[in-house]
């Protein structure tokens, strides 16, 4: 450690020493007996000092040494007590009375190093011309282990647990490893006062697991998307092209849509950046099967093997968006898949029938058939964003549901306008018209304008598959979803795309995007709407993380089970908000449709910061899969 060279030099440099001078021999023949006996000394001394190997803990040393600093990132130095002592005798460090002090007041020439023997040497400022290395120099963490991530001064919030309390965090290899009053430190340090630590966001009907979507979604606070509605055809590709290349957490379910597609129109789609392609393409002949055609028995048996297979591989459960299909899928084969997502114990995510017609086939029909199939098997059900007519008395179903110990929830996102491909059965129109609704009602966000009949129909016709904008609700009921206990926030977001359909780079500007505003705001405008209203704040948390993690969590999926919660020991999946400014600015105008949420600085994923002051970290990949083992 070049301790002792350092030191003779000191001494050497103190004493004055004259070998020329006959009238001093006495005097430096006891200075030269002095360094004689004080290089032993020190040879001695430095014998003692060892690095902290692995079998040891992090902060302890072995019997009868004390640990004073670390050398370098993997290590601490232990030395003996009389070897702390000389250093502090003979001016190489300065002690410190306190062992909760943080040695900020060095001398000159002094600088901090952190130590743990609290009782004596804790703290020391060590002569800078040692030769002493510390990998941490300033505060000193008087025998806590310093974190990969230090967050600091936050109000933390856990839904699960209901603590609200100013606390420190700490993190280290992707977990929670403290939370805490007293002081910590670490290699990565955020100041989070005035800021509340929240478990990072978890969305259920995140379409857009791209590059440019997904970089919205960290702005937006989500660490976690999910497509559990529409879902992938290939499992095990969807996870596989995604690896080391995602910024958030991600997973799917398998797809009955995209299954009834390749073996009714002979079409592969492999997930929703596909949809338009492939929606367009099944539809050449003029007849979108998947959507409207009821399946012969082996046609049947095809489709479920897709969806057994899709499964094997480690889906979530199985997406049903059979609001698209409610002429081609029969109650029965709606009662089969849900079977057989129950049989491995699985979720069903459904789109339910009807959406918002008139009786006798009123939208909440649909959500009573996939809640009496869930009942009599016994299976977990997520239904799609409800948010439509009859919201309050779905609620309550779902409510009422939990207490009878169903496993199922519902989501809902705070937009009065949905978004879909223009090809869709219910945006015929004849299907508006029952329902009070009209072409006009329809924007195309590709040129920020409305529709009239006859570009309805030439779209419906020559484009189904452009995505556009729906405004089929009351702006007033908004403020009411959000204020909804234990309803999930599920943005569904889309893909990014430009004006001309073209899958955005991550680093295109936010400006290009052209499609719902829901992609890039949805978390943040909950939050603002929560707070313009004096609705809890621990309730909206839950609702943005918990509550999905929870019901993920009870069908067996650890992943699951390990993140949505601010405890110690689970995966390190934070979004830190400011809760006085969060707020949104995505609208419906063109080149608006994709500009971030602010009010979320920090969003940490896997115990990595994708965010870090309000900037996306551009090389930073963290997300993880979702799913189940393979079967």
């Amino acid at each position: 450690m070049g301790l002792p060279n350092m030191v003779n030099r000191k001494i050497i440099t103190n004493s004055s020493l004259n070998f020329g001078k006959t009238t001093n021999y006495v005097k430096n023949f006891h200075i030269i007996v002095f360094i004689i006996i004080l290089s032993l000394s020190i040879a001695s001394l430095t014998s003692n000092v060892y690095a902290l190997q692995e079998k040891d803990s992090e902060t302890q040393c072995r019997q009868g040494l004390v640990l004073v600093f670390r050398v370098n990132s993997n290590n601490y130095a232990c030395v003996s007590d009389s070897t702390a002592q000389f250093w502090v005798k003979y001016g190489i460090a300065e002690k410190i009375t306190s062992s909760d002090e943080n040695p900020k007041g060095c001398t000159k020439d002094y600088r901090p190093v952190c130590g743990v023997d609290g009782k004596t040497y804790g703290n020391m400022c060590v002569l800078e011309s040692a030769g002493v290395k510390a990998d941490y120099v300033g505060e000193c963490n008087t025998g806590k282990q310093i974190f990969d991530i230090a967050i600091l001064n936050g109000r933390v919030m856990d839904p699960e647990t209901n603590f609200d309390g100013i606390r420190n965090v700490g993190i280290k290899d992707g977990r929670i490893v403290s939370i805490t009053d007293e002081k910590i430190t670490g290699k990565e340090v955020i100041d989070a006062t005035n800021l509340v630590v929240a478990p990072g966001f978890i969305d259920t009907h995140y379409h857009g697991i791209d590059p440019f979507a997904t970089k919205l979604a960290a702005r937006d606070g989500v660490t976690t998307g999910m497509d559990l509605e529409a879902g992938a055809l290939d499992v095990e590709l969807f996870y596989k092209e995604k690896e080391n290349h995602v910024k958030i957490n991600y997973g799917t379910t398998v797809s009955q849509a995209l299954a009834r597609m390749k073996v009714l129109d002979n079409v592969t789609g492999q997930d929703i950046t596909e949809t338009a392609l492939k929606t367009n393409e099944a539809a050449l002949d003029g007849i979108a099967r998947w959507s409207v055609s009821i399946p012969n028995e082996e046609e049947h048996k095809q489709i479920f093997e897709l969806l057994d297979q899709g499964l094997q591989q480690g889906a979530i459960g199985i997406g049903s968006t059979v609001g698209y299909m409610s002429s081609g899928v029969t109650a029965k084969e709606m009662y089969e898949v849900q079977k057989l997502a129950g049989e491995y114990g699985r979720l069903t995510s459904v789109h339910t029938r009807f959406l918002n017609d008139p009786p006798p086939t009123e939208f909440i029909l649909g959500g009573q058939e996939i809640l009496a199939n869930a009942f009599v098997l016994d299976a977990p059900i997520l239904f799609c964003h409800f948010n439509n007519n009859d919201w309050d008395l779905s609620a309550h179903m779902l409510q009422s549901a939990r207490e009878r110990g169903l496993n199922a929830w519902g989501e809902i996102y705070p937009y009065e306008a949905g978004s879909t491909f223009v090809g869709a059965e219910f945006l015929s129109l004849e299907r508006l018209h029952a329902m009070g609704r009209g072409s006009s009602d329809i924007l195309d966000p590709s040129t920020g304008k409305r529709l009239d009949d006859k570009t309805l129909i030439d779209l419906r016709k020559n484009d189904p598959g452009r995505n556009v904008v729906v405004f089929l609700r009351p702006a007033e009921w908004v403020e009411g979803w959000v204020a909804l206990k234990d309803v999930a926030i599920g943005s569904d977001a889309m893909i990014g795309v430009d004006t001309k359909g073209n899958l955005l780079r991550e680093d295109s500007p936010f400006e290009e995007f052209a499609g719902h505003p829901r992609t890039a705001g949805a978390h943040a405008k909950t939050l603002k709407i929560a707070r313009e209203n004096n609705i809890p704040l621990m309730d909206i948390v839950n609702n943005l993380s918990y509550v999905s993690a929870k019901h993920l969590g009870d069908t067996g999926l650890k992943s699951m089970q390990e993140r949505g919660r601010i405890q110690e020991g689970m995966i390190a999946d934070i979004t830190i908000f400011d809760p006085q400014t969060v707020t949104d600015h995505a609208t419906y105008k063109t080149g608006e449709n994709g500009l971030p949420s602010t009010g979320i600085p920090f969003v940490i994923v896997d115990g990595v910061a994708v965010v870090k002051d309000s900037e996306i970290q551009m090389d930073k990949y963290p997300g993880q899969p979702i799913r189940f083992d393979l079967e």
